[in-house]
């Protein structure tokens, strides 16, 4: 049988106040002398903003163009991938600031050789077998795609990037998927 081992008492008590010390080194210069740690370094944030929306994403090599809906609140437009792109800015304030979401949009012509029942069921089949984005057929019988980001706070920049690729993608496969046989 194996037995616990055993510590005198005495290093039990210097245990503890060497391990407080130990840690106080441990901590930077700045911490120490403020009493408190250190705390990590925030990650950038991306803000439903169209000036952080639009600073971070001609930073990815994105220009998109800045202007307002029908309603004033803002909207950046521009193509990515030669596709037209829209970004829509809900939850704002009365004076159509402080938004808490966007949506990304992606609105394309019906193919010519596709009869609107034919386009209704490769809408339905695309929103069946993927998720984030949704499809429908506008009230002209245009398919459309979007996706929604709830941005409360603002998002870290990566985790932006992230979503937004997922739906420059989205958006890519949507429109090959509409137009395949076209």
């Amino acid at each position: 049988m194996i037995s616990k081992p055993t510590f005198p008492l005495s290093l039990v008590r210097v245990g503890l106040s060497g391990l407080l010390a130990l840690s106080a080194l441990s901590l930077p210069q700045g911490a120490l002398a403020q009493g408190r740690p250190a705390a990590p370094a925030p990650a950038p944030f991306v803000f439903a903003t169209p000036e952080s929306l639009s600073a971070f994403l001609k930073k990815e090599g994105y220009a998109l163009e800045v202007s307002t809906d029908g309603e004033g609140d803002p909207l950046l437009s521009g193509k990515i991938d030669d596709l037209t792109l829209s970004i829509y800015f809900y939850g704002c304030d009365d004076e159509h600031k402080n938004c808490k979401e966007v949506q990304f949009y992606g609105g394309f012509q019906r193919p010519d050789k596709l009869a609107p029942k034919k386009l209704a069921q490769r809408v339905l089949d695309w929103n069946r077998d993927r998720r984030f984005a949704r499809a429908y057929i506008d009230k002209v019988g245009d398919p459309c795609i979007e996706m929604d980001v709830d941005m409360k706070g603002g998002m870290p920049q990566a985790l932006f990037a992230s979503n937004f690729e997922h739906w420059r993608l989205m958006m890519q496969g949507f429109y090959g998927f509409i137009y395949a046989g076209d």
